[in-house]
């Protein structure tokens, strides 16, 4: 008897059925998750991340999440899906967080990436308390101002404020007005910091 070539010969002769196995690779990161802008000084940013894979890119999913103890809860325009490679984050609070893509192949092996997004406060708004008052002629009224970030929260560092009025009265660098001799008004009342 000649012997055989190889073993898928062999298996052939003797009704052996030789099945082939390749292996499954865990996915691996291409490019590494990043923000744009980072810092942030709005509410949103873009997030962006790339895995490759042996069964080809098209079939991994990516999965955003927070990780750590974040400031506050972020939503993302589109995760768990392949189109979240590219994705929007939105924030509801300022600070730092550190935001996690799981690279998730069909058959369930991942793998990670992150990025640190820092959220700055942004000056948006000034409010003036009280919102109105009514007073005797020549009688004072302090007023306060709080300067807000993008997200109606008090800035932590307070600004300086350049108080004004118009229609009558006068008001003082600290926010305390003075009415005039004469009743009248309304008197409006400003406080404003660099263009806001």
């Amino acid at each position: 008897n000649e012997p055989f070539a190889d073993l898928k010969s062999f298996a052939k002769a003797v009704g052996i059925e030789v099945i082939t196995s390749i292996p499954n690779y865990p996915p691996t990161i291409a490019t590494a998750a990043s923000a744009s802008p980072n810092p942030v000084s709005g509410t949103t940013a873009a997030l962006s991340v790339l895995g490759a894979d042996d069964s080809g890119e098209a079939s991994l999913t990516y999965t955003w999440a927070t990780t750590g103890t974040p400031p506050a809860g972020v939503t993302f325009s589109a995760n768990g899906s392949n189109a979240a490679k590219n994705t929007t984050v939105t924030f509801t609070k300022a600070g730092s967080y550190t935001l996690q893509a799981t690279v998730r192949d069909a058959p369930g092996l991942s793998t990670t990436s992150t990025v640190v997004v820092t959220v700055d406060q942004t000056l948006t708004s000034i409010v003036v308390a009280p919102a109105s008052a009514s007073i005797a002629t020549l009688a004072t009224q302090q007023f306060t101002a709080t300067a807000r970030d993008q997200f109606a929260a008090p800035l932590t560092t307070q600004p300086t404020f350049a108080w004004s009025v118009s229609g009558g009265g006068t008001i003082s660098s600290s926010g305390l007005f003075t009415a005039g001799t004469t009743a009248g008004g309304p008197y409006t009342v400003t406080a404003q910091s660099g263009a806001t």
